[in-house]
């Protein structure tokens, strides 16, 4: 059975682009920055090589991260804590070069996490005959995602079940991401969060901690929005249209279709989601 590497790339694009800059000093107190597009092409191939090397991949596909975020549409401070941070030098052009150069996945408003975790839950037979996907990436929050996951950066192969992965979805809409700058629920934390989805790990668990913490259900339900790394049938590629998740009651986790200005009603997921559109 052949295997398919799903690589996040935003991460070890941007690594790539650091590991090259240079500061340069020109004297009469003059300084630049240096980079080498060449090298950092060298670089990057190289990485991406033993990435698929590692994990015994017959096929890797890219995934970056789209200009626009539609989580912007539910939370305007999502990831705002990042606008003020200056991308490395050679950025755009190594993007370009990786774009041209590999299979890719990009999409207009979703982030590579996004667009990783959609060809990882998604139908494999649209890709030559690959039946085992291995997500590739370092960010914690795939944690919330369903399948084989490597992370580069410790070497660890973790395999996450459907029921791992809601409950996870849960707790960061419990607890929030700094991060990604969502805040999450007032007043829980990491061991409060685990201790009350250990006892019930069901979204009417999440909302009366919300209600406890004086917030609403609708609070919560933009928490989760945002937390949500979108799964397959929870995005139109066809429409450019993400499907919002939506609970349904005594469920652990599901989906809403959401459409760039409408909402309606969609087909649910295998964890009994509804669906509706931004």
């Amino acid at each position: 059975m052949k295997t398919l590497a799903v690589l996040d790339a935003d991460i070890p694009l941007y690594q790539t682009c650091t590991a090259v800059e240079h500061p340069v000093d020109w004297g009469g107190d003059i300084w630049t920055l240096h980079a080498d597009l060449k090298e950092a092409r060298e670089l990057l191939d190289n990485t991406i090589e033993e990435i698929r090397a590692t994990v015994s991949a017959d096929k890797i596909v890219l995934c970056l991260t789209g200009p626009i975020n539609w989580r912007h549409r539910l939370l305007p401070e999502y990831k705002a804590n990042r606008t003020s941070t200056r991308k490395p030098v050679v950025y755009a052009p190594l993007k370009e070069y990786v774009l041209r150069t590999y299979d890719c996945m990009l999409e207009p408003e979703l982030e590579a996490d996004d667009c990783v975790a959609l060809v990882a839950t998604g139908p494999r037979s649209r890709w030559r005959g690959c039946g085992e996907v291995v997500m590739i990436s370092e960010d914690k929050d795939f944690k919330s995602v369903p399948g084989t996951l490597y992370n580069p950066r410790t070497g660890d192969v973790v395999k996450t079940t459907v029921e791992q992965a809601d409950q996870f979805h849960l707790y960061q809409t419990l607890v929030g991401d700094a991060v990604d700058n969502y805040k999450g629920c007032p007043g829980v934390g990491p061991v409060s969060a685990q201790k009350l989805l250990d006892a019930s790990p069901t979204w009417e668990s999440v909302v009366g901690a919300y209600e406890k913490a004086g917030l609403t259900e609708q609070d919560a339900l933009v928490q989760a929005r945002v937390a949500r790394i979108l799964r397959h049938r929870e995005y139109n590629i066809r429409k450019k249209e993400v499907r919002l998740w939506v609970p349904t009651s005594g469920s652990g986790s599901k989906t809403q279709a959401t459409g760039r200005s409408s909402t309606r009603a969609a087909a649910g997921t295998r964890e009994k989601a509804k669906v509706a559109t931004i």
